[in-house]
């Protein structure tokens, strides 16, 4: 009897639970979501914190589930924006310096991946420079900025990958990969070409839902009325753009 090797690695990348500030999505909905998807593999990167990714892998366990691949991972925010470590085999102190950051990355044999590059980073070709893979789609961000990174990372010269950014239960749907089988799961991600399985845009409506959520966490009573208000926004826009439409009917 042979077992059948699989040729690609299916799964996401960079996602949220409620560990993280500005999320409530349960570890129990996100290993659901995994199964119900046949992936093979979440990478779970809870904002500064490897609780969630640890919480996933022990549910898995728990189940006697030994086919979901759940890497330690979580995404940093460093004094240069957010970076995301994956393998490493504990916590990393972000609020350091960055090259004590990366010193520590380093030590623990991990690997770092560059998030949304246009989006909230500074020093942005030294972390090009030593980022493993850069992630050249976000499905919360613009076209635009999507369309920098895969420029960029194309001009580096650097292996890239789509994320997910997942906060709602609902965005885990948005985008899965796969990911070319080159033995073990980390030398995949470090050699094999990522490539698209599904993908579609974050509805704007989750992204500010993810916002009240982060004020609701952190007590920032600002954050939510602000928040409250593009919701109210969002609602007149397009209660104008269903007049219009009757109107041309």
């Amino acid at each position: 009897y042979v077992m059948e090797v699989k040729s690609h690695f299916k799964g996401i990348i960079h996602c949220h639970s409620n560990h993280s500030y500005d999320s409530i999505v349960s570890i129990k909905e996100i290993y659901n979501f995994a199964k119900n998807n046949e992936l093979d593999f979440v990478i779970l990167t809870d904002h500064n914190t490897i609780d969630g990714s640890l919480e996933l892998r022990d549910y898995a366990k728990n189940k006697n589930d030994t086919k979901l691949i759940v890497p330690v991972a979580a995404e940093y925010k460093t004094e240069f924006g957010d970076v995301i470590v994956v393998f490493n085999k504990s916590e990393i102190d972000y609020k350091n310096s960055f090259n004590e950051f990366y010193k520590s990355v380093k030590l623990q044999d991990a690997i770092t991946l560059l998030p949304h590059p246009y989006q909230s980073h500074k020093e942005l070709d030294r972390l090009y420079n030593v980022c493993d893979l850069i992630e050249v789609y976000n499905p919360r961000l613009s076209d635009t900025k999507n369309v920098e990174a895969e420029k960029k990372a194309f001009l580096q010269k650097k292996n890239y990958y789509f994320g997910s950014d997942a906060h709602l239960k609902e965005d885990y749907e948005n985008v899965i990969v796969l990911i070319e089988n080159k033995g073990d799961f980390k030398t995949s991600i470090l050699n094999g070409k990522i490539s698209l399985f599904k993908k579609s845009k974050t509805k704007k409506i989750n992204i500010i839902k993810s916002q009240i959520i982060k004020g609701f966490k952190q007590k920032k009573i600002i954050l939510i009325l602000k928040q409250m208000l593009k919701i109210i926004k969002l609602i007149l826009k397009n209660e104008l753009l269903n007049k219009a439409w009757q109107l041309n009917k």
